[in-house]
């Protein structure tokens, strides 16, 4: 019968836009709230590159050195909840001798981004490390310093434009820190064969951060190491100033717009689509339903009477 097949069609209409209608509400409200998680997997490599002084032993004094650092984020295995990246930094000078190596385990909140105890992390952080959250604001983060192993303050100081991206700019100091007796993971080899003492070190850093994404686009750093001994001058076995690569801008930069783009598409555009068609659809359906629903005479109360002027 034609009304029956009217009938179907309607509600098949009326079916699919409130199928849409879901699926906006899914996207909006559960795959953008994972895509903003911070990942289990990264597989980045950034290279730093600078200049400064670095104490030689054989020489018995500071020596200027062309520098680079080169830091690779690998993922390791997480859980529901915490991302655990191995971070690996080397610190090189001319001619690919090391100067300093480092290596890190630690656990990310998926949400926040900041370091939970877990997961065999390694030394302890606390804060944010290399990932802010997605969607980070104006104001001041708690950010870890892998050269002193503290965390302090980055104050937010204003947005610039990076390798094509508007970013936000955190600035850290964190002041001479006595980071123990003898050598830390990562410290200088010459410290292992300096006199005994405590070590120190002071950190100045600015970094500059995608916002929408978290992603940290590029960093600057002026990093102090010294020796302490009771009776001497403080030995300075390294102050040296770095800064990310074009390359690693460009990259960073990259990854940046592409989850960018992609929680704009799952927050915005896409819940903003399948909504629009849904209510086309879901509306389109009721109407079609209404008007061409079989007619009834006035005996019967039918809906609709007979035509009169």
């Amino acid at each position: 019968m034609p009304w029956v097949r009217r009938t179907l069609l309607a509600l098949g209409l009326v079916g699919l836009g409130a199928f849409l209608l879901t699926g906006a509400a899914m996207l909006r409200w559960y795959a953008a709230p994972r895509a903003a998680l911070a990942p289990l997997d990264p597989d980045v490599t950034v290279t730093l590159a600078g200049s400064g002084a670095v104490y030689d032993l054989a020489a018995g004094g500071r020596r200027p050195e062309r520098v680079t650092e080169r830091v690779a984020i690998r993922g390791d295995a997480g859980t529901a909840g915490a991302a655990v990246w191995t971070v690996d930094r080397r610190l090189l000078g001319p001619g690919g001798v090391p100067l300093l190596l480092a290596d890190e385990r630690i656990a990310l909140d998926r949400r926040t981004a900041a370091a939970v105890g877990c997961c065999g992390e390694r030394p302890a952080h606390h804060g944010l490390t290399y990932l802010f959250p997605a969607g980070v604001g104006r104001q001041d983060q708690q950010l870890y310093d892998p050269t002193t192993g503290r965390t302090t303050t980055a104050r937010y100081a204003g947005a610039d434009a990076v390798a094509g991206r508007v970013t936000y700019r955190f600035e850290q100091s964190v002041p001479v820190t006595d980071v123990g007796p003898g050598a830390l993971p990562g410290a200088p080899p010459i410290a292992a064969t300096a006199p005994a003492g405590r070590l120190v070190a002071a950190s100045q850093r600015t970094l500059w951060v995608e916002p929408a994404s978290g992603v940290v686009i590029r960093v600057e750093e002026h990093r102090q190491r010294g020796l302490v001994r009771p009776g001497d001058p403080p030995l300075v076995l390294l102050d040296i100033r770095l800064t990310t690569d074009a390359s690693s801008e460009h990259r960073l930069a990259e990854l940046a717009g592409d989850r960018r783009a992609r929680l704009r598409a799952l927050r915005a555009i896409g819940p903003l689509a399948l909504a629009g068609a849904g209510l086309v659809l879901l509306l389109g359906g009721l109407g079609y339903r209404i008007v061409t629903m079989p007619g009834q005479s006035g005996s019967e109360g039918s809906t609709f009477g007979r035509d009169r002027w």
